[in-house]
């Protein structure tokens, strides 16, 4: 009888660890099940971060471009302004028509002024588009949008 006794207990040992084998197997497979989602959403979330990383490069390329052809046009009406102010002085001296000149000039001098506040926004704005997308490829919104705001 103790046989049987040690035997009873054998097979309910045994039934209590193919139970304890069964549900730690499902606990298992849970977790590479969850393990499998999560890492196919991080996938998604780096293809999402890589399409906007190249989305503000691209936007990066344009602004630095932009901002070539506003120095480009500030320098040519730089020249043009100093040219018109170096004739309209000479004007001034062959006409005696002062008054008309100096308001031509103040004109053209805050024309110029205007241009180059616009040309230092603009290349202040590419910069910081350029220095966010080197440490943060995130954060290039907030800072664009503070970046444009400061401009209006």
């Amino acid at each position: 009888m103790a046989e049987s006794a040690e035997v009873k207990y054998w097979k309910d040992s045994y039934a209590q660890k193919a139970q304890e084998y069964n549900e730690l197997q499902a606990i298992y497979k849970e977790f590479q099940q969850s393990s499998q989602d999560f890492e196919g959403e991080l996938e998604v979330e780096l293809a999402q971060a890589h399409a906007e990383n190249e989305r503000i490069r691209s936007k990066l390329a344009k602004a630095e471009a932009q901002m070539r052809k506003l120095r480009e046009e500030m320098e040519r009406s730089n020249s043009q302004s100093n040219n018109e102010i170096a004739n309209l002085q000479k004007k001034v001296l062959s006409n005696g028509a002062q008054n008309d000149v100096e308001r031509a000039l103040l004109r053209l001098e805050q024309e110029k002024t205007d241009l180059d506040r616009r040309c230092v926004l603009d290349l202040l704005h590419a910069v910081v588009l350029q220095l966010c997308s080197r440490y943060s490829p995130l954060s290039i919104l907030h800072v664009t949008s503070l970046a444009l705001h400061a401009t209006v």
